[in-house]
């Protein structure tokens, strides 16, 4: 599950932009 959690982590970040 922490990879998942990561995944959602990343796509916040790149949804900044």
């Amino acid at each position: 599950m922490l990879a998942l959690t990561s995944i959602a982590m990343n796509l916040s970040i790149l949804r900044i932009p």
